[in-house]
Formats: C-alpha cells, structure tokens, sequence
C-alpha cells in the first residue's frame, strides 16, 4: 500500500538562473525572517511586510493538485508557521504526535506540507513519521518510543503526510538550527485551528488574490458552510466577492 506520505523534491534551477522560491542555490527571505529562538504562526504577522515573505508560500499554491484530491473538494488553511528545531533540542520521543486530534477514518480532514528551508537531515532532526499510524483509531502516548524513520529531505523539497500520521521533530545534534515552514489544510467545512478571520486584518486581507482569501476561509464551502447572514466573510468584511449561497438558487 502506498504511504501516507509524498516527497516532493525541489525542481533544478531554470536556465535563466532564477531557480525556484526556495532552491537549494538561494536562501528565501522567510529563512531569514523568521524569529531566532521559537515557533510563531501566521496570525502574528500583522501587515504585509511581516507576512510577505511567508505568504508566498500560500499564493503557489503548493501541491494543490495533490491536497485537491485528498480531500475531494474545498480546503482551508488550518494553521501556518515556522517550525524551528534548535541545537541540543531534546528528542522527538517525547514529542511525537497526530495534528489531527479526532481520529476520522476513511474521512480525510487534515493534511500537512512541511517546506524544507534548510537541508533536513537525521543529524539536524529531520521529522519523523511512524509508518502506518495513520490507521490507528487512538493518539501516541507522551513519552513512549515509537519505531520511526527520518525525513532527510534536500532545502526546497516538500514533505506531504496525512493529518492522523504520527510524527515529532528529531534531535537537533548540530550546531545550527533547523527551519522549515509548516502548512497544515483542512476540509473547508472544519473550524480552522487558527482563526485566521481574526487574527489577519481585512486590511491586510485586501491586499490578497480572491484565491489566497478563500483560503484563509473568507469564503463559503458549497454555498453554505461559513456564510454571515446569507453573505461570505468576504462580502462581509471587504465588501467585495462572488461567493453564490444556496438561498440565491432558491
């Protein structure tokens, strides 16, 4: 059976020279941006010149294609940050865990993209996933070892798992941090782990492509789910938006 996971490689750089956002070749802003000492989320970034750098990120649309079948129709962002591991950190052991908290079967709720800013490698404490957790029906316990194996990725590369795997960051043994960029999606109908509506200003909102909105969860899932008063957040909000509600085909 296939794992419930996939590993997207960077693409070479073009012929021009310009490469990819964050190639192995070129240090992206956000690796440079993001805070020298703790984990921080998108919520935090309060204008566009705090979030620029990291809603880039979000405006390709990594691995759509991917997260679109995976889901089987509209996604929204769960949560976005900056994951760092630091040197000395403790092992994972005592941190692995499921992003999805509720346990969902054949229902596909939650998916996770991990974007590698450095090189992720067993001695930097690449992440680790556990094989085969994502069937199980209950969560990992704190502190105990699980088999894993690493996911020692090139800087650039993508790293794609089901929400219900169990995972942890490993050991940081070198004397650098470790930086990645964490993108965790849910079915448009699940309340986002951050709520994005009010953690971005609508000011900051107005400035997004309708997509990138949508994705915040300005929108309304199958004309129905999210709506104000028969409105869109973002009809709401900006007033502005072609969101169609179900009462309009009434």
């Amino acid at each position: 059976s296939k794992p419930p996971w996939v590993r997207i490689p960077p693409p070479p750089p073009s012929p021009a020279g310009k490469g990819h956002t964050v190639s192995s070749r070129k240090v992206h802003p956000a690796r440079t941006s993001a805070s020298p000492s703790h984990n921080w989320w998108l919520g935090g970034r309060r204008d566009a010149e705090a979030a620029g750098a990291f809603l880039e990120f979000l405006e390709r649309a990594y691995c759509d294609e991917v997260l679109g079948a995976f889901f089987g129709g509209p996604y929204i962002l769960n949560t976005f940050g900056g994951v760092l591991n630091l040197p000395s950190n403790l092992s994972y052991v005592g941190r692995v865990h499921r992003d999805q908290r509720t346990y969902s079967g054949d229902v596909h709720l939650m998916a996770q993209l991990l974007v590698m800013l450095d090189h992720f490698t067993e001695e930097n404490g690449a992440t680790r996933v556990v094989p085969g957790s994502h069937r199980a029906d209950d969560s990992p316990v704190y502190g105990r070892h699980y088999d894993s194996i690493p996911a020692e990725m090139r800087r650039g590369s993508v790293l794609v798992w089901h929400g219900s795997l169990w995972h942890g960051g490993g050991a940081n043994a070198t004397d650098e941090r470790r930086i990645g960029i964490a993108m965790n999606y849910c079915a448009g109908y699940i309340r986002q782990q951050e709520n994005q509506q009010l953690g971005l200003p609508p000011a900051l909102v107005a400035t997004f492509e309708p997509r990138l909105r949508r994705l915040v969860g300005y929108g309304v899932y199958n004309g129905l789910v999210g709506h104000i008063d028969k409105r869109s957040p973002e009809q709401v909000l900006l007033g502005e938006g072609a969101d169609r509600i179900v009462w309009d085909a009434i």
